[in-house]
């Protein structure tokens, strides 16, 4: 019996050793001095990046180098040539506090454009209008309708929204009308050789002629 049991056991231990074994898996702890060098890595990672990012907006980084192209005028109607059927200037905000305030003056297009209630925070709808400039009409120069949401496509080429915030004339000098009813008209405006045209897609092009 002795000798059986001897050799179940060798058996045994053969066998054992024929098995295959698991193998010994590193398990790798992040000690808080991984933790911080992770971190500095994309840290440098997103700094990297900051300079693409900024030119991905050129709206914000490109307007205020190229407005003074737009701002002047008069543009008149059948691309310039209708001078004596009225025309328009256009004239930029004195700041973003006035065109905030023109903007809220119309709180259906706050709500339909910029999905905004009429109490939103200044920043929000600077974000969803600006940049944008006044429409100014002659005869006292008063301000009339609104470009805004300005995108710039290149140096010479933007973007815009107007139509839908019209004011009609003021009743004194040096102040605002009240609103009227509008529609919005999308709007490409560019800096041509002879002329800055301003093309109201689907109703008419103005322009103002910058040549002779």
């Amino acid at each position: 019996m002795a000798s059986r049991i001897a050799s179940n056991t060798s058996k045994r231990s053969s066998d054992d050793a024929a098995a295959p074994q698991p193998l010994a898996v590193p398990v790798i702890l992040w000690s808080d001095t991984n933790r911080l060098a992770l971190g500095l890595v994309a840290a440098v990672c997103l700094l990297a990046l900051l300079p693409a990012m900024a030119l991905a907006n050129p709206t914000k980084t490109g307007w205020q180098q190229i407005k003074h192209k737009f701002i002047g005028g008069p543009y008149a109607g059948a691309g310039g040539m209708a001078a004596g059927g009225g025309s328009v200037g256009v004239e930029d905000f004195a700041d973003d506090s006035e065109a905030i305030a023109a903007i809220r003056l119309f709180p259906g297009v706050m709500r339909s454009f910029g999905g905004l209630a009429p109490d939103a925070p200044d920043a929000q709808v600077a974000e969803k209008f600006l940049p944008a400039l006044k429409v100014m009409l002659p005869h006292g120069g008063y301000f009339h309708d609104t470009l805004y949401n300005i995108q710039v496509l290149d140096d010479n080429t933007i973007t815009c929204t107007t139509g839908d915030m019209q004011l009609t004339a003021p009743r004194q000098d040096g102040q605002w009308g009240v609103p009227k009813a509008g529609m919005p008209v999308f709007t490409t405006m560019r800096v041509l050789p002879s002329k800055v045209e301003m093309d109201l897609h689907g109703v008419e092009k103005w322009a103002w002629r910058t040549c002779s």
